[in-house]
C-alpha cells in the first residue's frame, strides 16, 4: 500500500470521527431537554398540585403537604371508613351530653358500711348516716343551684333494694348531696352496698357571688313530693 492510499484512508477515519464526535455534541443534549422538559413536572407519569387546589383541580394527581403545617388538606377524603361507628357500634347506642340525663360526672361503689370505692369523679365522698341510709356528695356540682336536677342512678350490690329519697344542693358552693336508701325485699331499712352514677345536666350559668346578690336560696332539696328552699 502506497503513501497516498495510506493517507486517504487516515484522512476518511478521522473525518468520520468528527462528525460522530459532532453529531453526539450537539443532538445528545438536545435529546437530553427534550426528555427532561416532557417529564419534568411528574412523578412516575402523574401531575402534581399545591395542598390549596380544589377537589376538581386534583383529580388523578398528586398533592403536596401545606407549606405551613405540612400536612394534607382536611378535605383529602370525604370521610374515614366507620368513622361514624366506636368500637363497631353506632353513635346512637351511646348516651348523648344533649340527652335528658345529661353527661356522668360521678360513679362508684358503697359498701354496707358507707366506704367509697371503684370512684370516677373529682372530690366526691360517701357515708352512712343510719340503718339503711347513705349519703353521696358530689363537690361544687350547681353553684347557685343553676340547672337541672342531678339525676342518680343506683343498684343495689348483693339483693335487697335501694331508692334515693332526696337531692340536696348548697347553692353557695354547689356541693350536692344525694341521700340514697337501703333494704331487704320486704322494704325494711338494711344496710346494704349499691352501685350508683351521676348524670347533670344544664351546666353552671351563674357564679354563687352572682347567686348571692340576687338574694337566691341558699339550700335547695328535691324530693319526690316537690322542691324546697331556704
Amino acid at each position: 500500500m502506497d503513501n497516498s492510499t495510506r493517507t486517504s484512508r487516515v484522512a476518511l477515519v478521522v473525518a468520520c470521527a468528527a462528525l460522530l464526535i459532532s453529531t453526539t455534541a450537539t443532538g445528545g443534549p438536545a435529546l437530553a431537554r427534550l426528555v427532561f422538559a416532557d417529564n419534568a413536572d411528574k412523578v412516575d407519569g402523574k401531575h402534581a398540585v399545591g395542598s390549596k387546589a380544589s377537589a376538581t383541580q386534583r383529580k388523578g394527581k398528586l398533592v403536596a403537604t401545606s407549606k405551613r403545617t405540612g400536612r394534607l388538606p382536611n378535605n383529602i377524603i370525604r370521610k374515614a371508613g366507620d368513622s361514624d361507628l366506636l368500637d363497631g357500634r353506632d353513635a346512637n347506642d351511646f348516651l348523648s351530653l344533649s340527652s335528658p340525663a345529661g353527661r356522668l360526672v360521678g360513679e362508684g361503689l358503697v359498701s354496707s358500711a358507707g366506704a367509697l370505692s371503684g370512684a370516677a369523679g373529682a372530690g366526691m365522698t360517701a357515708s352512712k348516716t343510719g340503718t339503711g341510709f347513705y349519703s353521696v356528695l358530689l363537690p361544687g356540682l350547681r353553684p347557685g343551684c343553676v340547672g337541672t336536677i342531678p339525676n342518680l342512678v343506683a343498684t343495689p350490690f348483693g339483693g335487697g333494694q335501694v331508692a334515693v329519697p332526696s337531692v340536696t344542693t348548697n347553692c353557695g358552693s354547689g356541693d350536692t348531696s344525694m341521700a340514697v336508701a337501703t333494704s331487704n325485699s320486704a322494704g325494711t331499712a338494711t344496710d346494704g352496698s349499691f352501685f350508683f352514677a351521676v348524670f347533670s345536666g344544664n351546666p353552671v350559668a351563674t357564679s354563687p357571688a352572682s347567686a348571692r346578690l340576687r338574694g337566691n336560696p341558699s339550700i335547695c332539696s328535691y324530693t319526690p313530693e316537690g322542691r324546697t328552699c331556704r
